[in-house]
């Protein structure tokens, strides 16, 4: 939904900040791909009609189009990677509210597989440390209503704008305004509803939300709706801002730029592309009859009408033909190449982690590069990630007046930034060993769970259980080398008078 509110005045809440404005399209585009392009009208805007197309070729050529998922899929396999990671030392009530730390269902894992999938997407995202109304008068009776901070993540085309300051040389944000959306009652009946504009004005300790009102004059007016504050354990007024920038590369609140922009500019090349082979392949497939040496109408007859059919027949004079004719096309093989080059482009930018295209081929040292680079970019992420961590449970910890344990926050995965190895290099290291073993066999069940190969079992551990019903010696002791003796009976006394065996 688009608003319909200027956002050049800076004397309302709808005055979107230079920043925003500058990046406004390109976050239009991410989005539209984001939605492979949701609704005909969105369609057209990057697929326009020709100069003089007919309305109704115009109309079949938009409805064979079809966009490909190559941005979110991207996207998604990032954000994979990113989630590989574990919290540590936690505020208990923070460690309590994990398995609906939004208030709506969703884990903290889940939670941030949605953060990092936007921020990726847009440069960056906001992220709020909310708190429910109300104002218990003790720690027992916020107990009681279940009271407690949450997390909140808006899309960065909805933080209108900001107002940052520098304190002790760190750039901190003291306001925010958002906008959401309400639904209202319809006036034109009882079961109708409409979509309203609402600003959500943040700052520290509190919160203010307007709407603009329309008046007879054209002129537009802030109206008040409602208000609330953001209190900390002691009842007193929070002293930060409780929202949290987290950008895709290092920047100021509200700055950075969208690291897979290029990649949205050659999905749109390749969906132009694709549709223009689509409907060349939709008219040259189209095989056309051809009568050479027809019967002619006799004179002052209308043309006949060729009809083709099983039970129809077609007269010609002698030496007259009827065949099929095709085009010959010979333009689709350079365009397929050129869709071709465009995907390619795309899995270069997207690092391998869309496909793991091995169509591709590259050296040892194209490979090493694109591998050394996805390494840095995925890691000064995970360390930007942990960042924010630490300054959502710092803002938490306001809230509940616990104290913040030393090294609280995520730890990455040591392994989510380094390629994965190929089946060549699992062999090589199996080969150096002399054949050795290096996997045990609940490693190997869990890895070819995770990949899809064994879907006949939910979990390693319903596996393990069937694989030893049909080998019961898995699992059981080694025999050592003295282990083949009899086993000495205890219920028999031993004869001391006898020497012990040596």
């Amino acid at each position: 939904m688009h608003s319909e509110h200027p956002g050049t005045d800076p004397k309302l809440p709808s005055f979107r900040h230079p920043i925003l404005r500058e990046y406004a399209e390109d976050l239009e585009r991410a989005y539209d791909a984001w939605y492979c392009l949701k609704g005909e009208a969105t369609k057209r805007k990057y697929l326009p009609a020709e100069p003089a197309e007919p309305p109704n070729a115009y109309e079949g050529r938009l409805g064979r189009a079809v966009f490909a998922d190559f941005f979110r899929a991207g996207i998604e396999a990032f954000a994979g990677v990113l989630s590989r990671s574990d919290l540590v030392n936690a505020p208990p009530t923070f460690e309590k509210a994990m398995d609906n730390i939004d208030l709506e269902g969703n884990s903290l894992k889940a939670w941030w597989l949605t953060v990092d999938a936007l921020c990726l997407r847009d440069g960056g995202v906001p992220v709020l440390v909310e708190m429910p109304d109300g104002q218990p008068t003790d720690g027992a009776s916020e107990a009681a209503l279940k009271r407690r901070p949450y997390l909140v993540s808006r899309t960065r085309s909805t933080c209108l704008n900001w107002r940052t300051a520098i304190v002790n040389s760190v750039e901190v944000v003291t306001r925010c305004t958002f906008l959401e959306w309400a639904e209202v009652d319809s006036p034109d009946g009882d079961f109708g509803v409409i979509y309203e504009e609402r600003y959500r004005v943040i700052e520290a300790g509190k919160w203010t939300l307007y709407k603009l009102t329309k008046q007879a004059d054209g002129r537009l007016t802030i109206d008040e709706v409602s208000n609330g504050q953001y209190l900390d354990a002691k009842q007193k007024p929070l002293p930060i801002c409780p929202v949290v920038w987290y950008p895709a590369e290092k920047a100021g609140f509200g700055k950075g730029g969208q690291p897979l922009r290029q990649v949205v500019e050659h999905c749109f090349q390749h969906f132009r592309k694709s549709s223009d082979l689509e409907e060349k392949t939709h008219k040259c497939a189209m095989p056309v009859p051809v009568e050479e040496g027809g019967i002619p109408v006799g004179p002052g007859q209308p043309e006949r009408p060729l009809v083709i059919g099983p039970n129809s027949v077609i007269r010609l004079e002698k030496g007259g033909k009827f065949y099929w004719s095709e085009p010959e096309a010979t333009s689709l093989a350079e365009q397929r190449e050129q869709i071709k080059e465009v995907v390619e482009l795309i899995n270069q930018q997207l690092l391998g982690f869309l496909s793991g295209d091995s169509k591709i081929t590259k050296t040892a040292t194209q490979a090493q590069l694109e591998g050394g680079r996805t390494q840095v970019s995925i890691k000064a992420m995970g360390e930007r990630k942990k960042s924010v961590m630490q300054s959502i449970l710092a803002i938490w910890c306001l809230y509940t007046g616990e104290e913040l344990p030393v090294g609280a926050g995520l730890t990455m995965d040591e392994n989510a930034f380094v390629p994965p190895l190929d089946a060549q290099g699992a062999k090589a290291l199996m080969d150096l060993t002399g054949g050795e073993p290096l996997i045990s066999q609940e490693s190997a069940v869990e890895e070819l769970q995770r990949g899809g190969f064994n879907r006949a079992t939910s979990s390693v551990e319903d596996e393990m259980k069937r694989i030893r019903r049909e080998r019961p010696t898995l699992g059981a002791p080694t025999p050592g080398r003295n282990d083949t003796t009899t086993p000495l009976d205890m219920s028999t006394p031993l004869d001391e008078s006898q020497p012990a065996a040596a």
